[in-house]
């Protein structure tokens, strides 16, 4: 593991607390429970689903699959010029609601009220842009979903009330610096976790890849991954046998240009 001198320790500080203009600080955070010998990315909705990106601004729709949820949700996104789009829907249920604006893609996504969520929320993509591809208000194909707000606390009991998931894209106009990851793994399970990048045209590229079993991964970055604007990020795990909970996270520097 690199050092993190107390210079580090500054500079850090004062981005996040939005002290040194034109830089932004991304905390990105996922977990599954469901992670198998299937690669899958993580975060992704759905068992053993490596995550769909759209390639047009297609992402129209918000439901739950609990009458109960009517409240608002946020969702900060990019349209398909990859500028940042920030939208709060009013949740109508099991009923989807068209989002304001279509995007191409979720940054983030969360509750953002007092009131907590009762049931997932689904936000996804209508093959029909009407929203009608439901059942009681659960996309009827998992690889629609872009974006979801799972009950994964307590046994299954309390929602995370965010997205939890490795995906990301770099807005347009900045330029992106890893500084810092982390990866664990439940149940004493051997952990192959792979880091993907892909510049807006190319094909993923595989930037990390870590094995671990019976223990934690950190690593901050001595020299910070740098990341072009409109680049897709994901990460990918599986494990050596059976089912286990996996949980990532990495720390992202934005700055404009």
């Amino acid at each position: 593991m690199a050092n993190w001198c107390s210079e580090d320790k500054e500079f850090y500080f004062e981005v996040s607390s939005g002290n040194i203009p034109g830089h932004t600080a991304n905390n990105i955070t996922a977990y599954n429970d469901d992670i198998t010998t299937a690669i899958k990315t993580v975060g992704a909705y759905g068992a053993g689903t490596i995550y769909v990106w759209p390639t047009a601004a297609t992402i129209d729709y918000l439901s739950s699959d609990s009458a109960s949820d009517t409240h608002e949700i946020t969702i900060i996104g990019l349209d398909s010029n990859y500028e940042k789009v920030v939208q709060v829907i009013t949740l109508t249920g099991i009923t989807p609601v068209a989002i304001d604006t279509p995007i191409m893609r979720v940054n983030h996504f969360l509750n953002d009220t007092s009131t907590a969520t009762v049931g997932t929320i689904f936000l996804w993509d209508s093959p029909s842009g009407n929203g009608t591809e439901h059942t009681l208000g659960v996309p009827d194909v998992d690889s629609t979903v872009k974006a979801s707000i799972d009950i994964n606390i307590g046994g299954g009991t309390i929602s995370d009330e965010h997205h939890m998931s490795t995906i990301f894209t770099v807005p347009a106009n900045k330029t992106a610096y890893v500084v810092f990851g982390k990866a664990t793994v439940s149940d004493a399970k051997s952990l192959e976790l792979t880091f993907w990048v892909r510049k807006v045209g190319k094909v993923f590229l595989q930037s990390h890849h870590i094995d671990i079993k019976d223990n934690n991964y950190d690593y901050f970055f001595k020299l910070p991954g740098r990341l072009e604007e409109k680049s897709d990020i994901e990460v990918r795990a599986t494990v050596d046998v059976g089912t286990a909970e996996v949980s990532a996270h990495y720390d992202i520097v934005a700055v404009d240009f």
